[in-house]
């Protein structure tokens, strides 16, 4: 099975002894060892439901928010989301079939699908140089400049773009959880070599955090869309046709670890060419228009931080 980020075998140099050495499993022996050995991460009943009652465009509204109204730990953080400075409605939502008739089925779909990943995706230690509060800053802030880019390009990815920016980066997370030991290396190396996570993560993983994601996404049965994203978010032109929205989310990414990230090395990353193509004049300004675009993933994350895991 060929993965996006498979990791070349020979391209460790440094192992700690005591440390297994994980690059001796294939892709394919790594996923099952993760998918057996432990227990990944689920998302609430809820989500998954409202992903099958999207499934059918006949779906009526009132019944979706049945559904929604059913979970009553997700409401109050739904409507919390939506009435953040990221939506920015000028009146403010007050129930469930309310937010459905103003954004839509599929944006309040992925607006319960982002709130249930930030509730099933918890760190469960502590490491130098990972911090999970910066984790989701950074997530934030990519799911805002995703946005920016978009509405600058023709808007035609607003359903999807913010969920698609948060949850870019979800197999860090399950690295960290599950294979602390070889987490805590990568994060060692980055420091001392002030180098970038995807360079260092292939001298103790068989598979890049893109990878990781990308099955998580898959046991989610989250949208295909959405599992190219964290899948190619690295490398949109791996597939031989661009996908626009990864295309954004990979800009998106690349902008802030250059102009906003104030942790970990600053390492010099480079936006692809079908990008660039696409949102060269955006590309060029973003000194003029990053620090409004920086407030308003600020004030989103602040919005949110009541509820993201600790």
């Amino acid at each position: 099975m060929s993965l996006p980020g498979q990791i070349n075998k020979q391209a460790g140099t440094q192992k700690a002894p005591s440390v297994p050495n994980l690059l001796e499993k294939s892709a394919d022996e790594f996923l099952m060892e993760l998918n057996s050995v432990h227990e990944l991460p689920t998302l609430p009943s809820v989500a998954m439901q409202v992903n099958r009652m999207l499934q059918d465009i006949e779906t009526p509204a009132q019944e979706l928010a049945k559904v929604i109204e059913k979970d009553h730990a997700i409401v109050p953080k739904l409507l919390k989301l939506v009435n953040s400075a990221f939506f920015g409605f000028s009146k403010k939502v007050t129930n469930v079939a309310h937010a459905i008739m103003l954004m839509g089925f599929n944006t309040v779909r992925n607006a319960v699908v982002t709130i249930a990943v930030i509730d099933s995706v918890k760190l469960q230690g502590k490491f130098n140089g990972f911090d999970i509060s910066s984790f989701w800053l950074h997530a934030i802030a990519v799911a805002t400049v995703s946005r920016y880019l978009d509405e600058q390009t023709g808007g035609r990815h607003k359903e999807d773009i913010f969920t698609a920016g948060l949850i870019h980066d979800i197999g860090k997370v399950v690295m960290a959880n599950f294979y602390s030991e070889h987490f805590a290396l990568v994060l060692r190396d980055m420091a001392a070599e002030k180098k970038g996570f995807r360079e260092i993560e292939k001298r103790y993983f068989p598979l890049g955090h893109d990878s990781i994601g990308a099955y998580l996404s898959l046991r989610w049965n989250l949208p295909k869309k959405l599992r190219r994203v964290i899948a190619f978010h690295h490398d949109p032109e791996k597939k031989a046709v661009c996908d626009p929205l990864t295309l954004l989310v990979h800009s998106a990414d690349v902008l802030i670890s250059s102009h906003f990230d104030s942790t970990g090395p600053k390492v010099k990353q480079t936006i692809c060419d079908s990008a660039n193509k696409i949102m060269f004049s955006q590309i060029k300004d973003v000194r003029k228009w990053m620090p409004e675009v920086k407030k308003k993933a600020e004030e989103a994350y602040y919005a949110m931080a009541e509820g993201l895991p600790r």
